[in-house]
C-alpha cells in the first residue's frame, strides 16, 4: 500500500488526476437512438486521496513493524 501510494503521489505531482480508470462490465442492450446502454466500473484518484494511500500505507508498514519486532 505504501509503495502504492507512493507511485500515486509522484505521478499526482506531475499531472494531477493522473490515475483515471474505467472497466465495462456489461452490456446492457440498446437505446431507441441506437446508442449501446454500457454499464461501468471506474474511479479518479484525485490529492486528498493520493496523500492518504501514502500516510496509510507507511503509518500502516511502521505499525506492522514495530509489532513485529517485539
Amino acid at each position: 500500500m505504501a509503495l502504492y501510494g507512493a507511485a500515486l503521489l509522484i505521478g499526482n505531482w506531475v499531472d494531477p488526476f493522473a490515475f483515471e480508470r474505467h472497466v465495462e462490465i456489461a452490456r446492457i442492450g440498446v437505446l431507441p437512438g441506437g446508442h449501446e446502454l454500457v454499464l461501468e466500473w471506474g474511479w479518479v484518484v484525485d490529492g486528498l486521496s493520493t496523500m492518504m494511500y501514502f500516510v496509510v500505507g507507511v503509518v500502516g508498514s511502521f505499525v506492522f513493524t514495530y509489532a513485529k519486532g517485539t
